[in-house]
């Protein structure tokens, strides 16, 4: 990777080099508990769901797949995203578009729930293209009183805050902003939203990441895997604030009056 790669190209360039079976690609642990994270904040009368920036689009295929009354599309900016996501899941309900975040091809007021993961982070706080831009877009196609979900690394999660520290330019997937839960709290007031709930998840995953660089901590991250995996159903509560990932549900508020309270 160049020093001045934008996250565009970083991703697309990902995406065209990772071919997973799709099997494979919805029994992995970080799929399956990031899904059930996700699922915790929707609900049977949300009908039309947005992913921007759907990646290997498994998400969107497990909720086309568990509210087939619901109209469900995973946009990308990458081609070859989009692409392979259409080779691996068709349902009727579901559909892959090749878009930007920053530009929706969508009106104001369009969806029900839009979401991502992993996304926003990767963008920088001060720029054109900046993390509040996208969320802002995200906003914008919501419809009043929608919900909006985002995903992003945890900064509490510090094994993996500490990899990408070391890493430093070598971290493979560029820049990368980890946040504090009350950052990404502060964001979504700043975008008008008011938060009604978030998570964390995937307790191992920060550790597996070590696994670039001691090879052995690969056998003591799947053991943490799977220990969180039986054990966040009663634990959770203390497990997930240290999570590699946070998801946070806002609603689009409909006055200013609440955006106030927001």
């Amino acid at each position: 990777m160049t020093k001045d790669e934008s996250p565009e190209s970083i991703w697309d360039r990902h995406w065209r080099s990772r071919e997973v079976p799709a099997k494979a690609l919805l029994a992995s642990q970080t799929v399956t508990t990031g899904y059930d994270t996700l699922r915790g904040m929707v609900t049977e009368s949300d009908t039309s769901f947005l992913e921007a920036g759907c990646g290997t689009g498994a998400h969107c295929y497990m909720l086309a797949r568990e509210f087939p009354h619901a109209t469900v599309t995973g946009l990308d900016y990458s081609e070859r995203a989009v692409s392979r996501a259409r080779e691996i899941f068709n349902l009727p309900n579901l559909h892959f578009v090749q878009g930007d975040i920053f530009d929706l091809p969508y009106d104001d007021g369009a969806w029900d729930v839009v979401f991502n993961e992993g996304v926003i982070e990767h963008f920088k706080l001060h720029s054109e293209r900046s993390c509040m831009a996208a969320l802002r877009e995200m906003v914008r196609v919501t419809k009043p009183g929608g919900k909006v979900i985002v995903s992003v690394p945890n900064f509490y999660c510090l094994p993996h805050t500490v990899y990408k520290a070391l890493m430093g330019p070598r971290f493979e997937y560029g820049y990368e902003k980890s946040f504090r839960p009350c950052e990404l709290r502060a964001a979504f007031k700043a975008a008008g939203l008011r938060v009604t709930s978030w998570r964390g998840c995937n307790f191992a995953v920060g550790i597996g990441s070590w696994r670039r660089i001691v090879s052995v901590v690969g056998y003591a991250a799947g053991a943490c895997e799977r220990f969180y995996t039986a054990a966040r159903p009663y634990l959770g509560w203390a497990m997930d604030p240290f999570g590699h990932m946070v998801f946070m549900c806002g609603t689009k508020v409909q006055h200013e009056a609440e955006t106030a309270r927001a």
